[in-house]
């Protein structure tokens, strides 16, 4: 968890299922927390945990903070680089200042591909502000790979 620039492929693969385990301990079920791994996969592989950028309007982390949110992640923790921080930190927000994204993923279930009540398609959404098809479509087959990461 000292790695903060980007890191190999086998280090990817094993915070894919810390990050799934961890969402899990927080409360979160199995679609929900891979719907959600999927998305920061989207974002960032989950290997840009660290990397500084030149303005607050450059994304920041596995979820590609920006703005207010960049600042607050930073202030969340001194230890906000780290990749197990970042977990924390994203559930401090669900739980706060993005509680509302919280409720809509806590009310779903579904995986399902193309469908917008998807957990990946609503945390990706209302969570990160997806936007555009592509991104959409893109987490709908990340979702898939993790399934089959975790033997599902």
């Amino acid at each position: 968890d000292t790695e903060y620039d980007f890191v190999y492929e086998n280090t990817v693969e094993s915070r894919k299922l810390e990050a799934i385990k961890y969402f899990m301990n927080a409360g979160y079920n199995l679609n929900q927390s891979l719907g959600m791994v999927a998305c920061l996969l989207n974002v960032s592989n989950l290997n840009k945990t660290g990397i500084e950028e030149q303005t607050e309007q450059n994304p920041l982390g596995i979820a590609g903070w920006k703005n207010e949110r960049k600042l607050l992640l930073k202030r969340f923790s001194n230890d906000w680089r780290k990749f197990s921080w970042q977990l924390v930190f994203i559930k401090y927000e669900l739980n706060s200042t993005q509680a509302a994204a919280n409720i809509r993923l806590k009310r779903t279930d579904t995986l399902e591909k193309d469908s917008s009540n998807s957990c990946q398609r609503v945390f990706g959404k209302y969570y990160l502000g997806f936007k555009k098809d592509d991104q959409f479509q893109s987490v709908d087959r990340l979702v898939v790979g993790l399934q089959t990461l975790v033997g599902e």
